[in-house]
């Protein structure tokens, strides 16, 4: 959802990237173990469907920094 999907990563236990949150999420499991506690959301609501059911889906609180145009 940023700047971090491009560039160099060392990668590895130490530099983890998550480029498949959408696909992690749809699976059931485990985004009810990935459920936060609290969302801070810079900027426009996500596009994907899966983000937006599981930032839904718990009912954290959502801190809403910059609607859009940031």
């Amino acid at each position: 959802l940023s700047g971090v999907r491009w560039g160099a990563h060392r990668g590895g236990a130490d530099d983890p990237v998550i480029d498949a949150y959408d696909a992690l999420l749809r699976d059931e499991r485990t985004a009810a173990r990935l459920a936060p506690d609290l969302v801070v959301r810079v900027g426009a609501v996500p596009t994907s469907m899966a983000v937006q059911r599981w930032v839904a889906g718990d009912g954290a609180p959502v801190v809403v920094v910059a609607a859009a145009g940031w």
